[in-house]
């Protein structure tokens, strides 16, 4: 077998002394630079309450889970579970409009990155063409 490498798909020939080799689908690396070049995450493949998260977060000083969850009941009118909370966070963290530090042991805190940033100032301008803001007489 000398001078060949044998490897399965998605293995590593494992022949002593010879060249080892890793074979990948090529739709597998087409993925990964896609998503790496893409920075762009339009604030319309969010969810309503996830917006309403990014709000919250812009607008207090690293706000920890249990304050943005304060807020938005008092918005909503009702309670939030903790189980509707967190993961809505992760996945803004996940999609890097977020950033979760901790605090302590227990607490985490929550910032907005500058692309969180630049998402919401993208969707106010998107609003003010439909919007205006009122004027109080």
């Amino acid at each position: 077998m000398a001078g060949k490498v044998r490897a399965q798909r998605g293995g590593r020939a494992d022949v002593p002394g010879e060249l080892h080799t890793e074979i990948r689908p090529r739709w597998a690396v087409i993925f990964f630079f896609v998503g790496v070049l893409d920075d762009t995450l339009p604030m319309h493949d969010l969810t309503g309450f996830q917006r309403d998260l990014l709000y919250v977060i812009a607008g207090r000083d690293e706000p920890h889970g249990l304050a943005i969850k304060d807020e938005l009941e008092s918005y909503y009118e009702k309670e939030i579970h903790h189980g509707r909370l967190y993961p809505n966070l992760d996945t803004l963290v996940d999609k890097g409009l977020v950033e979760k530090g901790q605090r302590d042991r227990r607490t985490n805190f929550y910032t907005l990155t500058s692309r969180g940033n630049r998402e919401i100032e993208a969707r106010r301008e998107w609003e003010s063409q439909y919007v205006s803001p009122s004027v109080e007489a």
